[in-house]
C-alpha cells in the first residue's frame, strides 16, 4: 500500500511569520541639526554695555544720595522690628503681613503716646528753662565776668548771648528765620512719613524682596547667595547683641554715677542716656545737656556744693563715662560679637566720627563685618579654594601601624 503525501496545510493553519522589527535609529527621527544663532552679541558689545550699565547704575545712586541715610535708616528699623514679627507668627499663628502690621502698629503707638503724654511737660519745663536763663546769666557774668578771653583772638561775649537769648524769652523770631524754621519743619516731616513707609513696606514684603533678588542671581550662584546672605545676617544680630548689651552698660553706670553724688531724677536720665547710647556722638551730648541743666537748676541732694559747681562735676561724670566707652566698652563688647579685634573696632569708629556722618558712625562696624564676609568670598572664588571650608569632609591621613611587640604613645 502506497503512501499518500502528507497534505499542505492551508496558509491560515500556517504559522504566521514575524518579520523582524526595524531598527530603532530608524523609527526614530534624527534630531535635527541646531542653526547656531547669529544675533549672538560679540564679546565686546557685551562688554560695553555691561559698562554702561554700571556707569548708569552708579550715577542714578549718586543722584538719590540724600535718600540713602533715611533707606539706610529704615532699613536697620525693619531688621530690628523683624524678631518681634517672628515671635508674634509663632504665638498667634497669623500671617506675616499681618504681624507685621501688628508688630509696626505697636511700633508707631509706643513712639507716639510718649510724645502725646509728655509733650505738654516738656514744654513747660522748656519755658521753664528759658524763663530762669537770667539766673544762668547772672551766675556766668559773677564768677566769669562780662566776656572770656579763650585765645589771642578769640573772645566769648557774654553781652551778645545775652541779648540773643532776650530776642528768644520775649518770643521774637525775624521773619527770616520764623520760614527757615517752617521749611525744615516741613522736611522733618516729610523725611519722617518716608522712614516710616519704608520700614513698613520693608517688614511686611521683605521676604517677597528677597526671593526676588534671589531670583535675579544665576542659579549657579544662587546656593553661595544664600549662604552669604544667612552669615551677614548673623553679623548684623551679633552686632545688635552687642549695641543693646552697650546701651545697658551706659545706662547703669550713669544711673550709679548720678546716683552717687546726689542728682535729681538720676534714674530717668540714666535710661535716657542708655537709650539715646544708640545715637554715636549726638545721644551723648543730648544725654549730656540734660543731665547738666538739671544739675544746675535743682543741685545736689547729697553734697553741700553750689549748682554752678555741681554741674561741673555732673559734667564730668559724663566725660569721664563716654571716654570709658569710646575707648574700652565698645570697642570690646562689639568687637568680641562680631569676632573683630578692639583696635580695629576703636580706630573705624573714631575715623567715621572725625570724617563721616554720625548714621555711618553706627553702621560702620557691621559693615566692616560684612565686607570681610564678602572679602573672603571672592578670595576663595578667585583662587579656586571652596568658600566655606568647615563644608569640606575630612581627609582621612593613613598612619603606618607601630611594629610588632611595641606600643606607640602619644608625645606629652
Amino acid at each position: 500500500m502506497v503512501k499518500s503525501p502528507p497534505k499542505k496545510q492551508d496558509q491560515s493553519e500556517q504559522e504566521p511569520q514575524t518579520t523582524p522589527d526595524p531598527p530603532l535609529s530608524s523609527t526614530i527621527p534624527a534630531p535635527a541639526k541646531r542653526r547656531r544663532s547669529t544675533n549672538n552679541w560679540r564679546w565686546i558689545t557685551r562688554a560695553y554695555l555691561s559698562v554702561l550699565m554700571i556707569i548708569l547704575t552708579l550715577v542714578a545712586l549718586w543722584q538719590v544720595r540724600d535718600l540713602w541715610p533715611s533707606l539706610m535708616l529704615s532699613a536697620l528699623l525693619a531688621f530690628l522690628l523683624n524678631t518681634p514679627v517672628t515671635w508674634v507668627k509663632q504665638l498667634t499663628k497669623c500671617s506675616h503681613q499681618l504681624a507685621s502690621t501688628i508688630v509696626f502698629t505697636l511700633f508707631i503707638t509706643a513712639v507716639i503716646v510718649p510724645l502725646i503724654i509728655f509733650g505738654p511737660a516738656i514744654t513747660a519745663q522748656l519755658q521753664s528753662l528759658l524763663d530762669a536763663y537770667s539766673n544762668l546769666e547772672t551766675f556766668i557774668i559773677e564768677n566769669l565776668g562780662v566776656s572770656v578771653t579763650l585765645a589771642d583772638n578769640i573772645v566769648l561775649d557774654f553781652t551778645s548771648i545775652s541779648n540773643a537769648m532776650t530776642l528768644v524769652t520775649d518770643g521774637f523770631i525775624p521773619p527770616n528765620t520764623f520760614w527757615q524754621l517752617i521749611q525744615a519743619t516741613w522736611q522733618t516731616i516729610f523725611w519722617l512719613i518716608l522712614i516710616l513707609a519704608t520700614t513698613f513696606y520693608l517688614l511686611r514684603d521683605w521676604s517677597l524682596l528677597r526671593e526676588w533678588f534671589f531670583a535675579q542671581i544665576l542659579p549657579a550662584y544662587r546656593s553661595d547667595a544664600r549662604r552669604l546672605y544667612q552669615d551677614i545676617t548673623l553679623i548684623w544680630q551679633a552686632y545688635l547683641i552687642g549695641q543693646l548689651m552697650l546701651m545697658t552698660a551706659i545706662g547703669v553706670l550713669t544711673t550709679l554715677g548720678l546716683l552717687a553724688v546726689g542728682l535729681p531724677r538720676a534714674v530717668a536720665i540714666g535710661i535716657m542716656a542708655g537709650v539715646l547710647d544708640l545715637i554715636p556722638s549726638a545721644g551723648p551730648a543730648v544725654a549730656m545737656v540734660v543731665g547738666t541743666i538739671v544739675a544746675f537748676f535743682q543741685g545736689s541732694t547729697l553734697i553741700d556744693i553750689s549748682n554752678g559747681w555741681f554741674s561741673l562735676l555732673v559734667l564730668t561724670i559724663f566725660v569721664i563715662i563716654q571716654t570709658l566707652e569710646n575707648v574700652w566698652l565698645r570697642p570690646r563688647i562689639i568687637g568680641y560679637q562680631l569676632r573683630l579685634h578692639p583696635a580695629v573696632v576703636f580706630a573705624a569708629v573714631m575715623i567715621s566720627l572725625t570724617l563721616f556722618s554720625i548714621l555711618l558712625t553706627l553702621l560702620i562696624v557691621p559693615l566692616i563685618g560684612t565686607a570681610l564676609v564678602l572679602g573672603r568670598y571672592a578670595r576663595a572664588r578667585l583662587f579656586n579654594l571652596p568658600p566655606w571650608p568647615e563644608d569640606e569632609e575630612p581627609v582621612m591621613v593613613e598612619l603606618d601601624p607601630p611594629p610588632l611587640g611595641r606600643v606607640a604613645y602619644p608625645d606629652h
